[in-house]
């Protein structure tokens, strides 16, 4: 447990080395599925990990938003903040039967500060497996059934978003392979969040009446038969 510890440490330091040390160290851990992860972690175990690794999440987006970056500086930021949202989905990969009810609300409204850029964009970088490891959290009905409804809104909103929206520099033409699989993964949390039993949708029916209507409308003929739009389409059918 020492090293674990350690790398909570690490993760929480002011110093971005420090930081950087901390998540080189707990991917390693989670590279090797360690026994230390795996078989001694308690619940409140888990959720000081992962408490400690989103506050670490939270330093590098600040970056993102802060700091004048060259074009290297920030291609190089955002490949960071890509390994990082991998890292937060294997680590509710291997911890999502086992989370206790405040750290999946750490989670999600983690997820609710960090993927909001500001108010005309999206952390791209961190888009894609955060929305798989939320589809993977919400999919266990203990976890989604303990969904408030500001949280839902919340949630449903940014993959509205990004449904409805394409990275800088992504598909001037057709769709390439990141671009479908983001739109996939964001349909299939849609899809998740929508048919959520705890929340009363007849509320956000016009809502998501002009979502529908957005998104099929913009969408050629050719347009859809990528997996999203398959998807929603099974949705509203």
């Amino acid at each position: 447990m020492a090293a674990l510890q350690q790398c909570c440490t690490l993760l929480l330091s002011g110093k971005a080395k420090e930081r950087h040390d901390g998540q080189t160290t707990l991917r390693e851990l989670l590279e090797a599925r360690d026994d230390e992860l795996v078989t001694y972690l308690d619940d409140a175990g888990w959720g000081r990990l992962i408490d400690s690794f989103l506050s670490s999440v939270e330093h590098e987006r600040a970056e993102l938003v802060a700091k004048q970056l060259s074009a290297i500086a920030r291609g190089r930021l955002e490949t960071r903040l890509s390994q990082l949202a991998r890292d937060l989905r294997t680590l509710v990969d291997m911890s999502c039967r086992r989370l206790a009810p405040r750290a999946v609300r750490s989670i999600l409204q983690h997820a609710i500060a960090v993927l909001p850029l500001h108010a005309d964009a999206l952390c791209w970088p961190l888009m894609l497996d955060y929305a798989r490891a939320l589809k993977t959290l919400l999919m266990h009905r203990p976890h989604r059934d303990r969904l408030v409804p500001s949280s839902w809104e919340c949630l449903v909103q940014l993959c509205a978003r990004g449904l409805l929206s394409r990275p800088p520099g992504e598909r001037e033409r057709g769709q390439p392979v990141l671009q479908a699989a983001l739109e996939g993964e964001l349909a299939q949390l849609f899809c998740v969040l929508v048919t959520a039993e705890t929340v009363p949708l007849g509320k956000h029916a016009e809502a998501l009446f002009n979502f529908f209507h957005s998104y099929f409308g913009e969408r050629s003929s050719a347009d859809t038969s990528g997996p999203g739009t398959l998807k929603i389409r099974q949705l509203v059918v």
